[in-house]
């Protein structure tokens, strides 16, 4: 009974204790005064997440972001879009399109080629963020996010437009690919629409290797050189493999015959190497040679599992096993007869 008794008292103060810590902490930041909000979210010197990455807390950055979304009035947070420090133009922004201000599309706009770099940390992540990134995603430009402000198709075509004719799309990060991710969303689901061909096309051969899908989309024979060029490209470097990943993926929207030999050469060439274990870019030439459906593809496919080394077997395999279902032809029936589950890829 004792026992029973003291438990309960733990648990008793415990709950106070907590809800003790938690009052206190709040009260915290309610007393501070408006400037020493900003001052304190700049100390941090880095944009953080709302959630901490072990626990799952709220940050404290984001417990100052609160306070600072309900004091600051909508005209003030406009004004702060503007602020010198980047995290502070992220948070002002953020706040309004939390509040779905009628502002917000005007000063995305006046922010689209805001390409000021920062610190960021979302949980356990960390890493580099852009302004202009960083705005489009508090509006859900990806189509993927959850966000309170949504853009309506009218808008988020009209940005698109924008985006790809401005020279930031041919800002590159170190892995030679695009730096702003934003850009990389609007190429992924761009139409080949005739206005967009001569853009795409400069794009492509200035080496925005993320606009080549694009460019095979509209399947003009002027373009085979531009594939050809980098089909044959074999640079062992950053830079290549970003290039042989879209090159390839493009294939698959554009299986002109002149790539073939070119596809063919490279996937006997590969058999035995390290190549197979790098899923990104191997994969791709699979799916690239599985648009061409006919009997010297089929023996292809056949000759490189046969070849395969004993380890690499089960994972060639299921490299084509996949690639000939983006492609289903009567002619691939049976080259690979064990069932893969889907959740192997």
């Amino acid at each position: 009974m004792v026992r029973h008794l003291y438990l309960l008292l733990l648990i008793v103060l415990s709950l106070y204790s907590c809800k003790t810590s938690s009052s206190d902490k709040s009260n915290k930041f309610k007393n501070i005064s408006k400037a020493a909000l900003i001052d304190s979210i700049i100390k941090f010197n880095a944009y953080e997440g709302q959630y901490e990455g072990l626990t799952g807390d709220t940050t404290e950055q984001w417990h100052y972001f609160t306070e600072f979304s309900n004091r600051y009035s909508e005209n003030e947070l406009i004004q702060l879009c503007n602020h010198q420090n980047p995290i502070i133009r992220c948070l002002a922004f953020q706040a309004l399109a939390d509040n779905c201000s009628s502002n917000v599309y005007g000063i995305l706009m006046d922010h689209l080629s805001d390409t000021t770099e920062f610190e960021r940390f979302y949980g356990c992540l960390d890493g580099t963020d852009r302004i202009t990134d960083n705005f489009l995603d508090a509006v859900g430009y990806d189509k993927e996010s959850s966000t309170k402000f949504n853009l309506t198709e009218e808008q988020v075509n009209y940005i698109d437009s924008v985006l790809l004719f401005r020279e930031e799309i041919k800002m590159k990060s170190f892995l030679s690919g695009i730096e702003l991710r934003t850009r990389r969303y609007m190429l992924e689901r761009l139409k080949p629409i005739p206005h967009f061909y001569n853009r795409i096309r400069e794009i492509a051969k200035k080496g925005v290797y993320e606009a080549l899908p694009l460019l095979a989309k509209y399947k003009n024979p002027a373009d085979t050189s531009i594939f050809i060029g980098y089909l044959l490209d074999d640079e062992f470097s950053n830079r290549g493999r970003t290039m042989t990943i879209y090159v390839r993926e493009a294939i698959k929207y554009f299986p002109h015959p002149s790539f073939y030999p070119i596809l063919k050469k490279q996937l006997i060439h590969e058999v035995g190497t390290n190549a197979i274990w790098d899923e990104i870019e191997c994969y791709p030439l699979y799916v690239a040679l599985a648009q061409y459906p006919n009997k010297e593809t089929r023996q292809l496919f056949e000759q490189v599992i046969r070849d395969s080394p004993e380890g690499e077997i089960r994972e060639r395999s299921k490299f084509v096993y996949y690639a000939i279902k983006t492609q289903p032809n009567k002619v691939f029936d049976g080259i690979v007869k064990t069932n893969f589950d889907e959740s192997d890829y």
